[in-house]
């Protein structure tokens, strides 16, 4: 890879940059339909083909021909867990405070990039984030949620979740936690099934945008250059995409785990660009989706950015428009003893909570079922074990507590966790994977 040429897609990038839980049955999601808070959608990829990149490589500029094609197909072996929305800074801070105690010392809710000024509050995206950042909340998540975690090092230099350099770095797509989606997996995710450039079904070109309304059209969609300019908007205030994916463009750029290589025209089976062994040096980081200040050319599914150096200690992804960066969280579908919950207390196999009991129902005989409380701190604070139970209701009643304080319900069924969050006493909700 000749880093040199990616530098320079790179830079003319950023000066042109400054113009719950639910299940995915069918491809038909509209606004409100889902959850946002704490939910995943389950994007059917495994034993799917798509063409990967832009069929037009000079839709607008030297640049897409170099970083967008050659277009080529690629499969899936597996299904993958997808966010529903970009990672809220109420649940990052609340998650990295949870596992890391260095956070904790700069303050929960402190962030230093954080501010009115750009968009604040807890259904906000978290942004100002650097790709070690994402990384770690993943793996903040994996723990709090009972999974093994992706991204591996042996230290970190500087502050976790606030720009800290992670030493070691290792990072092993196999395990079953979350972590950042593929290059590949967020592109199938972000076309929700549709060919066009936009997930709207519109095609970018001389004729489009070209009037007043078609930049309604795409507001209605995105939070880009002409409706939000330098700040960030809540989440899930505009139409999803047919899978039920909110802000997949615009608002924040969201990072992937790939290192941001150039594509060939060979067929890929579920890629992903690691370097080998690790991530080395020289290394760019692929994000993708536009921001907040995007123009219509980076907001097409298929465009691609290049940030970094995150293993050079000296050039942080932080470095580069820090003010722009966030994530989406990914996790493999792991092979389950139970079925698929939908997140609706409508349905009895559901996992919810209700008058202090943890209420779910057993689709099997002879599954493994563990109930815990944690506070937090990431203290485990009570926990039931059922071992083999058989199909059927269930309860686990929850001990008396404080009415107010953060605290953690996680249910493990077979392979699979659920958790909710609770915040100021336990109410009627149901849990989310």
């Amino acid at each position: 890879m000749t880093f040199n040429i990616w530098r320079r897609i790179v830079n003319r990038y950023l000066v042109t940059l400054s113009v719950v839980f639910t299940i995915l049955l069918t491809s038909s999601a509209t606004a409100g339909a889902l959850t946002h808070k704490k939910g995943m959608v389950l994007v059917k990829a495994k034993d799917s083909t798509f063409e990967m990149g832009q069929v037009n490589a000079n839709i607008w500029g030297a640049a897409t021909s170099v970083n967008e094609s050659p277009r080529h197909k690629v499969s899936f072996t597996h299904d993958f867990w997808l966010d529903t929305t970009e990672v809220t800074q109420g649940d990052y801070d609340s998650l990295m405070n949870a596992v890391y105690s260095g956070y904790a010392s700069v303050g929960v809710g402190t962030f230093s990039g954080w501010s009115s000024q750009y968009g604040l509050g807890d259904d906000y995206p978290a942004y100002d984030l650097a790709w070690y950042d994402a990384a770690l909340y993943c793996n903040a998540r994996s723990k709090i949620d009972g999974y093994d975690t992706v991204y591996s090092y042996t230290g970190i230099k500087g502050t976790a979740g606030q720009g800290g350099i992670l030493k070691g770095l290792a990072v092993d797509t196999s395990k079953n936690g979350y972590r950042l989606p593929t290059e590949a997996e967020w592109e199938y995710a972000c076309k929700g099934g549709v060919s066009g450039d936009y997930y709207w079904g519109r095609n970018y070109g001389s004729t489009y945008p070209s009037t007043f309304a078609d930049s309604s059209e795409i507001s209605s969609y995105v939070a880009w250059a002409v409706n939000a300019g330098n700040v960030v908007l809540p989440v899930a205030q505009k139409v999803p995409n047919a899978y039920g994916l909110y802000d997949i463009l615009g608002n924040v750029y969201e990072w992937c785990t790939d290192i941001a290589e150039f594509y060939d025209s060979t067929d890929q089976v579920d890629p992903c660009v690691l370097s080998g062994t690790g991530l080395g040096d020289n290394n760019y980081m692929a994000v993708r989706g536009g921001c907040r200040v995007s123009t219509p050319a980076y907001l097409r599914s298929t465009s691609r950015n290049a940030v970094g150096d995150p293993s050079n200690d000296g050039v942080t992804a932080n470095t580069y428009i820090p003010l722009i960066m966030g994530l989406r969280a990914a996790r493999s579908v792991a092979t389950s003893a139970v079925r698929e919950f939908i997140n609706s207390k409508a349905s009895s196999s559901v996992p919810y909570i209700s008058n202090n009991r943890v209420v779910f129902n057993a689709a099997g005989n002879g599954i493994d079922v563990t109930c815990e409380i944690i506070s937090g701190n990431g203290a485990r604070i009570a926990i039931k074990h059922y071992g083999n139970i058989n199909t059927g209701s269930h309860v686990f009643s929850i001990p008396s507590m404080s009415a107010k304080g953060l605290c953690f319900v996680r249910l493990k069924v077979g392979n699979e966790s659920y958790v909710m969050r609770i915040v100021n006493g336990f109410g009627n909700a149901a849990l989310s994977r």
